[in-house]
């Protein structure tokens, strides 16, 4: 999944279509949508946090060091929109946004 799919996935899953500009139509009749960039961007993941609290899922994300490139962060979630119990996960990405990206992307 390409980061450009994974911030319209996060859009969508946050229950619309979220864009921080027009779509732009290309001669080619290509579209190019403009969603945030929840990626990359803690400002813009930490609406995920707010989607957790709004529907009583808990949220814990720590950084476990390890050699890079890969770093790797653990996400810990429980609430009635995740699992019955305590579900713990580990995340090999490049950031925090992108781990709890991930993470959003996986609650059922």
């Amino acid at each position: 999944m390409t980061d450009q799919e994974m911030n319209e996935a996060v859009a969508r899953k946050l229950g619309g279509e979220r864009r921080t500009l027009p779509d732009v139509e290309l001669e080619d009749g290509t579209i190019i949508r403009h969603y945030p960039d929840y990626c990359h961007s803690i400002a813009a993941a930490w609406e995920i946090t707010t989607f957790f609290e709004q529907h009583q899922i808990r949220f814990n994300l720590g950084f476990l060091p390890i050699m890079p490139p890969a770093q790797r962060w653990e996400i810990i979630w429980a609430g009635p929109q995740a699992l019955p119990t305590d579900k713990v996960m580990t995340l090999y990405t490049s950031s925090a946004p992108k781990a709890i990206c991930l993470a959003f992307l996986m609650l059922s």
